[in-house]
């Protein structure tokens, strides 16, 4: 059967009890859920709000689920969740997502630390920004990782556990750590470490320059396939000077399945294989002729972007529906001035920005070509920045005939002095934005005090107003749509 033909027929396998019928620890079933009025599901990203789970933008439904931990369960429901659980650490969430595929009822969430080892070195990248090594992983620790402190600091020599995303260059960036209270003792405290093998023989091979020695395991308990290039989880004790004695070796799945009728994870690309065939983190994602990108072009995929992905389960490789680059500039206004020989524009109520057409992009709603946009159209655009330039790339252009005194914008934030934020260079003054339209990230509420002690240089803000009479922008709505930078 084609990838293609794979991705149509999905929804009429028949699926029932195969992924979640295991009440075992890890879940590497083959299956792909159970039955229900949405559609099952696997969903694999950060943990972003409570009030059951926020994962990539679901809100699951933690009533009844069953929560692991390192493999093991530590119990059902809501209140085991918010205990064992925590904003920032990397969860997978199997169970039904809805129809809106904004909601869903979790049934198994499985949390596995990346890293759990000592500190063995601390460097300052900036005054917010450190990189830490670990069992000689590198590991960028920002202003925006939860930290877990127990009342000790990151510095040499303490135990921590690490929770983030996979980086092409062997690092990883954290978004969760953990500062254990207790100290290591080389050859005797249990470690971990995921990642990628190299340099395998037939007793050793390497994680990013950690060496591994796994001969006291018997050959039959070895996982199928481990050689360079296998994604593994490793278990063991430390000597502190370069060597984890295996005592335990799993291949490691983020999804964890090879059928899924909905799945979606959320990282770096760590590989590409082809044009349309890449990892992110060890998960295989096939695109098709009808995927669907938003914020980028198929082109645009690289080693090192972060993306999310939505699709399929077939065979253990995620298909494609849809895949979004880390953030997506969007614009909306009125028509200010138009050159149709450049195919640029710019907006009244944005006059700092220029918004350039090109072969790729789309335009639509009352237009065709861009030649037939004229001054006092209303135009919606998304697109990305011109690296050092005040230009938009247009993705694509929905353009209406009549004018709108809606203004949009949504991107990264260069300057921060509240009450105004700036972004994109264009200044956003929320003294006139009410203190119930301020959110952070999936649309949480949030005061006006707790949107300016959040948002960072970088963050990607989305701002929406009202253009005046007189020519100036009436802010009414701001939001915080990514926190990663």
């Amino acid at each position: 059967m084609s990838l293609a033909l794979a991705k149509k027929s999905l929804l009429t396998i028949a699926l029932s009890g195969l992924l979640l019928g295991s009440c075992g620890g890890g879940a590497t079933d083959d299956g792909g859920g159970i039955g229900g009025s949405g559609v099952t599901g696997i969903s694999f990203g950060g943990v972003n709000e409570f009030g059951s789970i926020w994962v990539n933008g679901v809100r699951f439904e933690t009533t009844g689920a069953e929560i692991f931990v390192d493999g093991q369960a530590v119990g059902v429901g809501d209140d085991i969740a918010q205990r064992y659980l925590a904003v920032g650490k990397q969860v997978r969430v199997e169970g039904m997502i809805n129809g809106d595929y904004r909601t869903g009822q979790a049934n198994r969430v499985l949390f596995d630390d990346d890293i759990e080892g000592p500190i063995e070195s601390v460097h300052p990248l900036d005054e917010n920004t450190i990189e830490i090594e670990v069992l000689k992983q590198r590991v960028v620790v920002d202003d925006t990782t939860v930290i877990l402190g127990f009342g000790r600091n990151l510095v040499d020599g303490v135990m921590v556990e690490i929770s983030g995303a996979h980086h092409p260059d062997g690092g990883m960036r954290a978004t969760h750590v953990t500062i254990r209270s207790d100290d290591f003792v080389g050859g005797l405290t249990p470690v971990e470490v995921k990642g990628v093998v190299s340099s395998f023989s037939d007793q050793t091979f390497d994680i990013n320059g950690l060496k591994i020695d796994y001969a006291s395991i018997p050959i039959d308990e070895l996982p199928a396939g481990l050689g360079d290039g296998a994604f593994v989880d490793v278990r063991g004790t430390y000597d502190g000077g370069g060597t984890l004695t295996a005592r335990f070796i799993e291949p490691e799945s983020d999804l964890g399945a090879k059928f899924a009728d909905r799945a979606e994870i959320e990282g770096f690309i760590t590989e590409m294989a082809a044009p349309d065939k890449f990892t992110v983190s060890a998960q295989p994602v096939q695109v098709l002729s009808d995927t669907q990108f938003e914020g980028g072009l198929m082109g645009e995929l690289r080693p090192g972007r972060r993306i999310e992905v939505e699709g399929a389960l077939f065979e253990g490789i995620l298909i494609a529906d849809e895949v979004s680059f880390s953030y997506e500039i969007e614009l909306e206004g009125d028509v200010g001035t138009v050159d149709p020989k450049t195919q640029t524009l710019i907006l009244t109520a944005l006059p700092g920005l220029t918004i350039s057409a090109d072969s790729q992009t789309e335009i639509g709603g009352s237009v065709a070509l861009f030649g037939e946009i004229n001054v006092g159209d209303h135009v919606k655009v998304r697109g990305r920045m011109h690296s050092g330039e005040d230009v938009v790339v247009a993705r694509g252009l929905d353009v209406g005939k009549d004018p709108d005194p809606n203004v949009v914008i949504q991107g990264a934030v260069t300057e921060i002095g509240a009450p105004v934020v700036t972004i994109l260079g264009v200044e956003v003054d929320t003294t006139l934005v009410p203190d119930d339209n301020f959110e952070g990230v999936d649309d949480q509420p949030t005061s006006r005090e707790g949107f300016f002690q959040t948002v960072r240089i970088g963050h990607i803000v989305r701002a929406q107003g009202a253009l005046s009479a007189v020519g100036n922008v009436m802010w009414q709505e701001i939001e915080l749509e990514d926190d990663d930078g």
